[in-house]
Formats: structure tokens, C-alpha cells, sequence
């Protein structure tokens, strides 16, 4: 059959679609039409999927064809994931579009396309095609180099459903196949393969360092800074003035953090105060370095926040300010913004001033510290520890009162050695003076979000939605199905839960629990709108606390110092009215703009620290390859078994076809699983002995095995 035959045949196809009243026809009828028998079936279905990849026809599934038609052209920004390769997200009444690899044009995630759907199902997502890439969204890409004859090219691990990335010949000399590589996108304008030169070479796949290098890079972390960053920071320096600032030196107030910390962003002091309490919380004053829209105040913006790995830190600010100007450091001057609150005996703040002052902190304590100053003896500072202490516990009793969450979640604590291994990983330890300084930290925040609300300043608020109320129901089943005595069907609200879960004795199970809770919330975010924090039971919250780590901090700091301007020699106080500020520093329209770019950063953030730490507990665990340990199971899926290696805090998995005594069934609403023939079950909290099997870098993985 030629090729023109083939052309007219398609011609006719169209035809019989454009004269169809009902708009789609199945491969039957279209041969009914044409007057074909089924012996023509297999070639009008070949031409029928032609029409499909070439736009003309969309397949609607059951081999039902209708007109390409204008409104399934789609724009927008490609993803990516493992299990469904490239996609545009579903938007509104839009369902999701995915790409085969021959369909995507030479897409990649982050592109921003122009696409049309090739097939459409009553449910779930539709086929699509990219019709043209309009602008690339990731330049730095990293993956495999491969050489296959005189291609040289790079196949991008970590972006399911794309091609590879051609490279200029003169990028390949001394290149060893199977290294890991960066790689720019240099086409000049977006085509169908990627073309790119080298960047950096970063190491074989599966070693440490090679995999915290991709993690960098694919996070777009840099310590480093611009060199309009660097030229700004030259031209800082401490001020010496103190006009306008309420002298706070003489106020013992002592910084309390990590022994590892080198910023010091907030300061705490507490005196008796009759029945009750007198607590100053002071934060570091960076909105008196950084103005808004400078350089450093871009990159600050475009970071939005710190990143704590393992071993670094890829700071907000430049260690400039971060580090010395900014760092309530003990002896010296410095700038802070402050809140000095009554707290009456059970908890409740009964008013505060708010100010920008001078202070000189007059002691720098770890929490280790802190709390052997409070189990020992006295000692220096041991009188004022002593009002923080009891302050901290009636700010804590009245946050339980109120509802507030305080789930056991572990942490881990990882230390390395001089050449930047891990030497050792343990569960941390969690003193009592970290739950005071959070507390101080959160009732300093609060006052802070319940003024700004009450003048209606434009402020970026922290907001958290009411949890799922089915994850709600399905963690009362599991507690149940673990012969957990709840409360009340009516007081099965989230605080009360969270409540029951103190009283359950067994320490690992009560970690598994609280982290199956957690999974029920709903994620925190930033909003220019005020709106209630569930996890803290509040109904006006923000952070304000940490302005050297947080963007968000300094737009609040930014907002409330002008508020103190305002005020004059008065004073900001709670309960007295106040002027306002002509204008804000920061406008309404801005601050919903930095609302939406920080909640994203911080997810960033989040998910990078915590691969560097997952890279960092695997690699530990290569050199126990073989060995058995205790462990507990954390978490129970469809596809095996969490267990949690008890000497270290470290997660690992015994697939289910690691399981071979038997067939096990997994049962959802319980997370067990139960074997077929020998009844024996894996639920949350059990203690099983396992083997470290195998560790794999790349995914972060450490896969284990039970010892029966």
C-alpha cells in the first residue's frame, strides 16, 4: 500500500469524524462508514493512532476517536515522578496530562510547555503531547555520562521520563563512563534533544561525598554569595549609636541554644514578678543591617531560609552578619528587637511592651548545659535559670491547657568525623531546656502576631488547617487494633489524642504512634491572612524569632519596628492605642507574594535536610553490612516493613519479598500485615531482631532483613 494511499485514507477518516453529529465514532463505526471490513481494521487503527500523534485526532479510550479540538491545548509546568515519568498537573476541571517518552518533545521537569491531550478517560489522568517548549526551567541538571559510539550523553537519574542530555564533544576528554556529572542546558532556544556542556564533575554514584555534591546541587545550595552580596556586606559595620533604642545592657539576659550553634539569634531573661513571672525574650535587630530590596536582601528572599546538613549549614545571610554583626554574642553590644511580657502564674500573658533596644548578653549556655545548672547544685545564673525554668513550666502547662500538640518525635543526632563521615548517629537526647526556650519562643511569637493582628498590618502569618478527619479515624482504629484504651468517642478530638498518647507507657510505640498522628495534620504554611494554628491551639501566630535563619522573621521585624516607630516615646505597648505607620515597609500585595515563595522554600528546605541526614544514617551503616541489631517496627506498608534500628534511630526496610516464610496480607486500616498460612503479623511497636542487608546510597535506602 503506498504512502499516498495511506494520506487518503486519513483524508477520509477526518471526513467521517467532521460529518459525525455525536463528535466521536469508535474504530467499528469509522469502518462502517468507510465501508471496510474487520480485514481493514488493523490498518485504520494504525492510521487512527497516526492522526493521534500528529494532533489531529484525540483517542477518548475504548477505541473511541474525535477532532483534535482548540481547548485541549494546555500550558503550563512540567513535573516529574517516578512512577508516572513527565506530567502537567491537573488544574481545575483539567485532569492530569502525562507524557510518553517519544510524545515529551525533549521536555523537562520544571519546563514551562505548551501541550495538547492525545487520549482522555472518563477517569483518572489523560495522554498528552508537547507541542513546544516555551521557556526552560532548570539550566544545572545531574546524571550518568554514558558514551555510546560518537554520542556523548547524559542519562538525568533523578528525572523519570526524559532523555538524555547530549554533550559537546570537547566536555568528554578524560571522562570515565558511569560517573556522575552536572550538566547546563545551553540550547538557545529549546528543542527536542537537550543539548548542554559540563559543569562539574561530581564523583562515582553510591559514595558519600558524590551524593551530598547531587544533593547540593539539585537543592541549589551554596554557601557562597554574590558578588553584590559581598560588596553591600563590605560597607556594614556595628553601629555605635543607640538613639531611639531603650538600654537593655544591664539586663542579665543569656543566649541558650545547640553546643554546636555559631548564630545566636535569640536571648531569654526571666525575674519573679509577685505571683508571677517577668519574661524578656530579645532577637536579633537584622532588619537594622539589611534594607529592603538590597542585595542581600534579594538573596536572603530568594533562599527564605537556612539549611541545617549534617556537618554545614548554607546559611540565609552571609556569616558576616549571621555569625558576628547580627550574633548576640556574650560581652558584646548589640541591636534587638524585644518583647517584654507579665506572665501571670498559670501561663497567660497579661501584657507587653515591644522595642528595639541595645543589649549585651551576659552569658552564652548550651542546653546540655542549662540543664545541669537546673538538676545541680546553684551556680552562676542558677537564680535566674531558676524564674526561666518555672516560668517556662506555667507557659507549657497553659499551652497543654489550651489544646496545644507535644508529640514524641524523634530526632537524630549525627556526628561526624575530620574527614566528614558519620562516626556516630543515636537517638537525641531532648532536655527539658529546649522544651523552655521553645516555649519562650512561641509565647514571644504570639504576642508579636496577636499586635500586628490587632492593628491590621500587612504580615506574613504561620496558619496550619484542622487535621483530615478520616487520617483522624483511621489512628483511633489503629490504637484500637493495639488494645489502646481511648477516650470518649466524643473527645476523640486531635489535642485530646495527642493527650492519650503521654499516658501510653511503652516508649517506642508511643514514638510510632505520634508519628502515624502527625501524618493525620495538615501541613503549616505561611499566609498574608491570620488564621488559626492548629498544632499550637492558637489563634494568632508567626514567626518572629529567628530572623538570621527565616525570611519570613525579618518581614515580620521589618513590620513591627515601624509599628514601634509609630508609637513614638510612648511606647509599643498591649492594650494602649497606638499610631500607625503612613506606610509599611512591606505592602499587603507583597507580603502574599512572599507567603506563597517562602511556604514553598521551606518544603525545600525540609526535604533537603532531611535526605542529607537520611545520606548521612545510611552511610554509617555500610560498614555493619551483615550484622543483627533490635529493632522496632516504625511503620507497616503493602509493600514490607519499617523497622527502626533501636542502638541508632536509623530506618530501614524488610521488603516483603525479603519475607519468604510465607504470604503475607497487608491489612490498611490496622498498617499490619499478616502471613497466610502461619498467621504471624508485623504491627507498629513490635520488637523484632533484623540483618543489615545491603545500603544504597543513591536512594538513601538501607534494606533489611528479619532473623527469625
Amino acid at each position: 500500500m503506498s504512502r499516498t494511499s495511506d494520506e487518503e485514507l486519513m483524508e477520509r477518516i477526518l471526513s467521517c469524524l467532521e460529518q459525525s453529529p455525536g463528535g466521536a465514532l469508535t474504530v467499528r463505526k469509522i469502518l462502517k462508514q468507510l465501508g471496510y471490513g474487520a480485514d481493514r481494521r488493523r490498518r485504520v487503527r494504525r492510521l487512527l493512532k497516526l492522526l493521534v500523534s500528529q494532533g489531529k485526532l484525540c483517542a477518548e479510550g475504548r477505541e473511541r476517536y474525535s477532532l483534535g479540538a482548540s481547548d485541549q491545548e494546555r500550558i503550563g509546568v512540567v513535573t516529574s515522578s517516578a512512577r508516572n515519568g513527565l506530567s502537567l498537573p491537573a488544574e481545575g476541571d483539567l485532569p492530569e496530562l502525562r507524557f510518553a517518552a517519544d510524545l515529551s518533545g525533549g521536555a523537562l521537569p520544571g519546563d514551562r510547555v505548551r501541550a495538547v491531550m492525545t487520549r482522555k478517560r472518563r477517569r483518572g489522568p489523560a495522554e498528552g503531547r508537547v507541542e513546544q517548549i516555551l521557556a526552560r526551567g532548570v539550566e544545572t541538571l545531574t546524571g550518568i555520562y554514558r558514551k555510546k559510539g560518537d554520542l556523548a550523553q547524559v542519562t538525568l537519574q533523578d528525572l523519570p521520563g526524559t532523555g538524555p542530555v547530549l554533550l559537546a564533544s570537547t566536555d568528554t576528554e578524560g571522562l570515565v563512563d558511569g560517573v556522575l556529572v552536572a550538566v547546563r542546558v545551553t540550547d538557545p532556544e529549546p528543542r527536542a534533544q537537550p543539548h548542554g556542556v559540563l559543569v562539574r564533575v561530581l564523583g562515582r554514584p553510591g559514595e558519600l561525598k558524590t551524593e551530598i555534591n547531587r544533593l547540593l546541587l539539585q537543592y541549589d545550595l551554596s554557601a557562597k554569595f554574590s558578588n553584590a552580596v559581598e560588596q553591600e556586606l563590605s560597607a556594614l559595620a556595628q553601629p555605635s549609636a543607640t538613639d531611639g533604642r531603650q538600654d537593655l545592657r544591664d539586663v542579665p539576659l543569656v543566649t541558650i541554644d545547640p553546643e554546636t550553634a555559631k548564630d545566636f539569634d535569640d536571648a531569654v531573661y526571666a525575674e519573679r514578678k509577685g505571683h508571677g513571672f517577668r519574661l524578656l525574650v530579645a532577637i536579633a535587630d537584622v532588619a537594622a543591617y539589611v534594607p529592603v530590596d538590597g542585595a542581600i536582601d534579594a538573596e536572603a528572599r530568594r533562599r527564605g531560609f537556612s539549611r541545617y546538613l549534617p556537618g554545614q549549614v548554607i546559611p540565609m545571610l552571609p556569616e558576616r552578619l549571621s555569625n558576628e554583626l547580627c550574633s548576640l554574642v556574650p560581652g558584646e553590644d548589640r541591636f534587638a528587637v524585644c518583647v517584654d511580657m507579665d506572665i501571670d502564674p498559670v501561663g497567660l500573658v497579661r501584657g507587653a511592651k515591644f522595642m528595639r533596644a541595645v543589649i549585651r548578653s551576659a552569658e552564652r549556655l548550651s542546653y546540655a548545659e542549662v540543664q545541669q545548672r537546673l538538676d545541680g547544685p546553684p551556680a552562676k545564673s542558677a537564680s535566674m535559670l531558676s524564674s526561666l525554668s518555672a516560668c517556662a513550666q506555667a507557659l507549657i502547662g497553659q499551652m497543654k491547657h489550651r489544646g496545644s500538640l507535644d508529640l514524641d518525635l524523634p530526632e537524630t543526632a549525627i556526628e561526624l568525623d575530620e574527614a566528614g563521615q558519620p562516626k556516630a548517629v543515636a537517638p537525641a537526647v531532648r532536655h527539658f531546656s529546649m522544651r523552655m526556650i521553645e516555649a519562650f519562643m512561641v509565647t514571644a511569637n504570639e504576642a508579636v502576631a496577636g499586635l500586628l493582628e490587632q492593628v491590621q498590618a500587612p504580615a506574613l502569618f504561620r496558619v496550619h488547617p484542622s487535621p483530615d478527619s478520616e487520617k483522624l479515624a483511621s489512628f483511633v482504629t489503629l490504637a484500637e487494633s493495639l488494645g489502646l484504651v481511648l477516650p470518649p468517642r466524643r473527645q476523640q478530638e486531635l489535642g485530646e489524642l495527642a493527650t492519650f498518647l503521654a499516658t501510653v507507657t511503652d516508649d517506642g510505640l508511643r514514638t510510632m504512634l505520634s508519628q502515624v498522628l502527625l501524618r493525620s495534620l495538615m501541613q503549616a504554611s505561611y499566609s498574608e491572612k491570620c488564621e488559626r494554628h492548629f498544632g499550637l491551639a492558637s489563634e494568632a501566630y508567626l514567626h518572629f524569632t529567628s530572623p538570621i535563619r527565616r525570611y519570613p522573621d525579618l518581614v515580620v521585624h521589618r513590620q513591627l519596628c515601624a509599628l514601634i516607630a509609630a508609637a513614638g516615646k510612648s511606647g509599643l505597648v498591649t492594650g494602649r492605642k497606638t499610631s500607625l505607620p503612613k506606610t509599611w515597609p512591606v505592602a499587603g500585595d507583597e507580603t502574599r507574594a512572599i507567603a506563597v515563595e517562602c511556604s514553598k522554600a521551606e518544603r525545600s528546605a525540609l526535604m533537603a535536610e532531611r535526605k542529607a541526614a537520611d545520606l548521612y544514617k545510611a552511610a554509617f551503616l555500610q560498614d555493619r553490612i551483615g550484622e543483627e541489631f533490635e529493632g522496632v517496627v516504625s511503620y507497616v506498608t503493602d509493600f514490607g516493613v519499617f523497622v527502626r534500628i533501636l542502638p541508632f534511630g536509623i530506618d530501614g526496610l524488610v521488603h516483603v519479598t525479603r519475607m519468604e516464610s510465607d504470604y503475607y496480607r497487608y491489612i490498611e486500616e490496622r498498617l499490619m500485615l499478616i502471613g497466610k498460612h502461619s498467621g504471624r503479623s508485623y504491627q507498629m511497636g513490635m520488637t523484632v531482631r533484623i540483618r543489615v542487608e545491603s545500603v544504597r546510597l543513591e536512594a538513601a535506602q538501607v534494606d533489611l532483613s528479619l532473623v527469625e
